[in-house]
């Protein structure tokens, strides 16, 4: 099984995750191993419609981690074509969760600028003064 996933000709702006998983196998039980990061942009008014009794519900469940891999399969929908609910579900672990969660729910884009404006800060180069000694 080969994964195929296009992106859409503009990204629209979200959280990068790194998405990994085992595709289902042929009748012999193995599959290719895939790995993509892909961009998480928050949900839209439609899907947020569509998942708000859920989303409000939400609790360290099955039902909850149901509704997680639907609300990234929406989202995720926003920039890409052939992402594979398996990739989704074997991606997301409690690990990273939370993290899922929040990115997605980033309706105003205050999370992503607060994690952009760490990135940067984080990799920008120090300045500073070196002194040598002198007698």
């Amino acid at each position: 099984m080969t994964v195929q996933i296009v992106p859409h000709r503009i990204l629209i702006a979200g959280i990068t995750f790194q998405f990994t998983g085992l595709a289902p196998g042929e009748s012999d039980g193995g599959g290719e191993f895939f790995s993509q990061e892909l961009v998480v942009p928050p949900l839209n008014l439609g899907a947020l419609k569509a998942l708000q009794g859920r989303l409000q519900n939400m609790q360290d469940s099955q039902q909850s981690m149901e509704t997680l891999c639907d609300a990234l399969e929406f989202a995720l929908a926003r920039n890409y074509e052939g992402v594979p609910r398996w990739l989704i579900e074997q991606t997301i672990d409690l690990g990273n969760m939370g993290e899922m969660m929040r990115s997605i729910m980033d309706i105003s884009g205050l999370r992503r600028k607060e994690l952009e404006a760490e990135k940067k800060a984080q990799t920008a180069p120090t300045t500073g003064s070196i002194s040598s000694a002198t007698s």
